[in-house]
């Protein structure tokens, strides 16, 4: 299904269309984007500014993001050592701290699955922004 931007993403958008702020730590380029994964199957809410449960981080795969027109892709990975528990939600964010960056979105309730040691899991998403 969908997945709402959260007021932080929209705030940020708004920073980056106008150049204003300190553009540098808010950019979700191969440098800076950063998908997170979390537990907690609680439910969505715009006024959010985290994940709703104790987070794991993974930054951009080489070649990502991309962009085809107004379509985004984000891909990580996640080794054996990383986010070995059920994949409730994920978010996209600015940075590998939670106490700094800006989250753009996340989608809740996802039961992605439950990873363990034993396996190396990819996780691809896709923005679409639409008029």
């Amino acid at each position: 299904g969908a997945v709402a931007i959260l007021r932080t993403g929209r705030d940020t958008i708004a920073q980056l269309i106008v150049a204003a702020g300190s553009l540098d730590t808010k950019k979700y380029d191969s440098t800076g984007a950063v998908l997170w994964l979390a537990t907690s199957t609680g439910a969505h809410n715009p006024a959010s500014t985290w994940l709703l449960s104790a987070g794991v981080a993974s930054t951009m795969e080489a070649g990502f993001p991309s962009r085809s027109a107004n379509i985004l892709q984000f891909k990580a990975v996640y080794s054996t050592a990383m986010a070995n528990f059920a994949w409730e939600q994920w978010g996209l964010h600015t940075a590998t701290q939670s106490d700094s960056g800006d989250l753009l979105n996340k989608a809740v309730q996802q039961a992605l699955g439950t990873k363990t040691c034993a396996g190396i899991w990819t996780i691809t998403t896709c923005m679409t922004i639409t008029t």
